[in-house]
């Protein structure tokens, strides 16, 4: 098939899949178009493909052979491919010790972007230990670049919230708030040193709910990630 053909079709049929033609879209044919032009070799049918997988199991499609082609494509340096499979194990919860190595092999690869690895690695830090999550954590964050801080905070919080206040009472600690080394409970100091933080930096409105509640958490994680 044409390139130029074959990539018209992949977009009309991962735009019908997800909904981009309002009420004229049909995501069952356009799942059906997508998983045909995955298997004659389009790489990029084989990539949405595999996100749509990674959503839930679809009809009409050998989901095994289109993760072998993904990670062939993946291990020949493809972005992206990386990027897809890390994201379709983590969401199918996929179970084994072959699926969380594989995902260790994929987050090492240099052609993942440093946020992707920042991510994957606190959700593979979590699935392989989660009671050395709160260690594994604090060494990811503090290697996390600024930029990517606040949300790798925010998915520290959701995975382990023990593990989350460990580290803001690293990061109090570090900036002066806290004086003693992060233990993970929420202790009556941690609670004054992070209201003090949240009234310094203009967020208490936010904080006033408690430090783990949702609003609070999203406020201090930013503040925290502003250099």
């Amino acid at each position: 098939m044409d390139l130029e053909v074959a990539s018209a079709l992949t977009t009309r049929a991962v735009a019908h899949v997800r909904g981009q033609f309002g009420a004229d879209s049909d995501p069952d044919a356009g799942w059906a178009d997508l998983a045909v032009l995955a298997l004659s070799g389009d790489r990029v049918a084989e990539i949405n493909a595999l996100r749509q997988l990674g959503q839930g199991a679809r009809e009409g499609v050998d989901e095994d052979e289109i993760v072998r082609r993904v990670t062939a494509r993946a291990d020949e340096g493809d972005q992206w491919a990386a990027e897809t499979l890390l994201y379709f194990y983590r969401v199918r919860d996929m179970d084994g010790m072959d699926a969380l190595a594989e995902r260790k092999r994929l987050v090492a690869m240099p052609e993942v972007r440093a946020r992707i690895a920042t991510m994957e690695g606190l959700y593979i830090a979590y699935a392989d230990d989660p009671g050395s999550f709160g260690e594994v954590s604090a060494g990811i964050l503090d290697t996390a670049r600024p930029e990517d801080f606040a949300a790798a905070l925010r998915a520290t919080a959701r995975l382990d919230r023990n593990a989350y206040v460990r580290a803001v009472q690293n990061q109090l600690r570090a900036r002066g708030y806290y004086g003693s080394r992060g233990s993970g409970r929420l202790t009556q100091p941690t609670i004054y040193a992070i209201n003090r933080f949240c009234r310094d930096k203009g967020i208490e409105d936010a904080c006033f709910h408690g430090p783990l509640a949702s609003k609070a958490i999203r406020a201090i994680a930013g503040a925290l990630g502003t250099p």
